[in-house]
């Protein structure tokens, strides 16, 4: 029985280690995200500016540009006395989407979206700090492979916490309230 107790508590032990390390590997303020001319850092002290966040892929056929449609007409929408923002697009495809790719895509909605990649295994800590779900799927075409992922606006401030997230819509009312509410 004494032994059953060991190796339960050693197992909890280890289970606490690899989980703060997980989200030690996981902190945003350690992924460089690039742009097609400089670094954009999602954690800074220095720039108080609120993080509004879609991460999606250039190569997506409907959700990432009807998103991405819907920051667009936010962004518009947002009125004077609103929290200063820094609209992102973050590309979960940095295989086929270089930082000069996602920031073309991302500026073709609306100027002021910036939009970056990183690489792969920098891609996940980020999306799994924030909660992101995405996966590589095969496909019969072209393009070889897709990418699955949720779709949510992620509210980031600027020390890398999620202050909150608005699910998919075609309502920019709705992610213009949520930037308001902070």
């Amino acid at each position: 029985m004494k032994k059953i107790g060991f190796i339960a508590i050693t197992a909890f032990v280890c289970g606490l280690i690899v989980s703060v390390v997980l989200r030690m590997d996981s902190d945003p303020s350690k992924v460089p995200l690039r742009n097609a001319v400089q670094q954009i850092q999602l954690v800074d002290s220095e720039d108080p500016r609120l993080r509004v966040i879609y991460f999606g892929f250039t190569h997506c056929p409907d959700v990432c540009p009807t998103s991405l449609a819907v920051m667009a007409a936010a962004l518009n929408a947002l009125p004077d006395n609103a929290t200063p923002v820094l609209p992102l697009f973050i590309s979960l495809d940095p295989e086929r989407d270089t930082p000069t790719k996602s920031d073309e895509y991302a500026k073709y909605f609306h100027p002021s979206i910036v939009g970056v990649s990183a690489s792969l295994n920098d891609t996940r800590k980020l999306a799994t700090h924030l909660g992101v779900l995405y996966a590589k799927s095969n496909i019969t075409s072209e393009l070889s492979y897709s990418i699955d992922h949720s779709s949510f606006f992620y509210l980031v401030g600027p020390d890398g916490q999620l202050r909150d997230k608005v699910p998919h819509t075609l309502n920019p009312n709705q992610l213009v309230e949520a930037i308001m509410r902070q």
